[in-house]
């Protein structure tokens, strides 16, 4: 891989729908931000900022569910939206290695973006005006709108499944690690491989605190879109066949011989 301009920038993440940005890291690689996306789980909200200045940088925020993703390019100061946003995580690290590259007018090409300077973005990142951010706080209130049916439902991806054509798959854990969050607690994070139509897909799997029996080795079902088999839900673990013995049937016969010593015939 060839990198022609930017190799080192500042990566700033926001979460949770308006929460302050954290920084990432000061000095990271193409490869830091793809361990990033790949570490995310996209079926929340989330917004990646990757800077080389205050005046040079791409943001792309959404969800792989109803959100979507938006994307914009600042060059010089100059902002400029994504009319044709990406549609999965593949497209995005596409867009991110083309701005490690320094090929802005790739992206531009291939993404169909209109440049128009009157657009300033509303961010958490730095003072400016509304603007490039309207249509995003439009899916912000969509967004909202399904955390309050998950709330009520209990459980948000399972709703948004069944609008979609789906299929079955059998999933491998090929990796496990453990995420410390809000300081407090652990979740175990799997990561998956599963085939469809004869080509491997990966992800990762949040399986919190209540389904740690889930190791390396382990064999999952999940429903993915038939569209975009990118997007899926656990469903559950297969269990591994294990031989049975009569244990009942050996109590029985115990209990049957003990009650004949006692009272002989």
């Amino acid at each position: 891989m060839k990198f022609i301009f930017y190799k080192r920038m500042i990566v700033k993440l926001i979460s949770d729908y308006g929460h302050r940005e954290k920084i990432i890291s000061r000095n990271a690689e193409f490869v830091d931000v793809i361990e990033l996306i790949d570490q995310l789980d996209w079926n929340f909200f989330y917004q990646i900022e990757v800077q080389k200045d205050k005046d040079n940088w791409i943001e792309i925020g959404g969800s792989l569910f109803e959100d979507g993703f938006a994307v914009i390019l600042s060059k010089d100061g100059n902002s400029s939206v994504l009319e044709k946003s990406p549609e999965n995580l593949k497209q995005i690290k596409a867009i991110i290695r083309l701005y490690f590259e320094g090929e802005l007018s790739e992206i531009k090409d291939r993404l169909q973006i209109k440049h128009n300077p009157d657009i300033e973005r509303k961010s958490f990142l730095r003072d400016s005006k509304l603007g490039a951010y309207f249509s995003l706080g439009f899916l912000l209130i969509l967004g909202a709108i399904f955390i309050l049916i998950l709330g009520h439902f209990g459980n948000l991806n399972g709703i948004l499944m069944k609008f979609s054509k789906t299929d079955y798959a059998r999933a491998e854990v090929i990796n496990e690690q453990l995420i410390l969050r809000k300081g407090t607690h652990y979740v175990k994070i799997v990561e998956i491989k599963y085939l469809v139509n004869e080509e491997t897909y990966s992800g990762k799997i949040n399986v919190g605190i209540n389904r740690t029996g889930i190791e390396v080795g382990d064999h999952l079902k999940i429903e993915y879109r038939v569209s975009n088999p990118e997007v899926y839900q656990y469903i559950g673990k297969y269990v591994k066949q294990v031989k049975s013995y009569p244990r009942n049937s050996i109590e029985a016969k115990r209990l049957k011989d003990s009650l004949n010593q006692n009272h002989p015939t």
